[in-house]
């Protein structure tokens, strides 16, 4: 018995996991390729591999012109997992692609907030999935992973308690 569920009476009161949230930015890599359609068509694949499901992809609300950006051209890929796709990722993340994270010693505790730990990783090939897969171009992963906690204490002993190591 860890430390969050020894102080809560109420065993429904205990956290658990809401939702994993994974998003890549993928306009940089777009404007890079000569046939947007096919290397996004590509990117969607690859991160439909990792995540487990089918990503929404997030267009540009306004044009920015020193960006090279007009509104409604594709900037991003979005999953949100919930019930047992979050806990399948989440053991994959913990237990696969973290310790794969060249020189990882932990993640700062300035990532949790009072309910939600955020990861960054600059590539996506930490990820077992797509390890034997050719990408023309990598891209950069966030997961937010959303917890029932109300306290950053809680917080970080629950995610301890699911196997995220921070650092000391």
């Amino acid at each position: 018995m860890n430390k969050t569920h020894a102080k809560k009476e109420n065993k429904m009161a205990t956290p658990r996991v809401t939702k994993v949230v994974v998003n890549a930015g993928i306009g940089r890599i777009l404007n890079q390729s000569k046939n947007q359609k096919e290397t996004l068509d590509d990117v969607a694949r690859l991160f439909s591999l990792l995540s487990g499901q089918k990503p929404k992809i997030v267009l540009s609300n306004k044009s920015i012109a020193t960006f090279k950006l007009r509104k409604g051209m594709p900037v991003g890929l979005k999953a949100t997992l919930r019930g047992v796709r979050a806990r399948d990722f989440m053991t994959r993340l913990v237990n696969l692609a973290l310790p794969r994270v060249r020189d990882f010693r932990g993640i700062e505790h300035s990532t949790i907030s009072t309910n939600s730990l955020s990861i960054g990783f600059k590539e996506f090939n930490v990820f077992p999935e797509v390890i034997n897969e050719n990408a023309k171009a990598p891209f950069s992963l966030q997961v937010v992973v959303v917890s029932t906690t109300d306290k950053k204490e809680d917080a970080q002993a629950f995610f301890e308690s699911l196997g995220v190591r921070f650092k000391k």
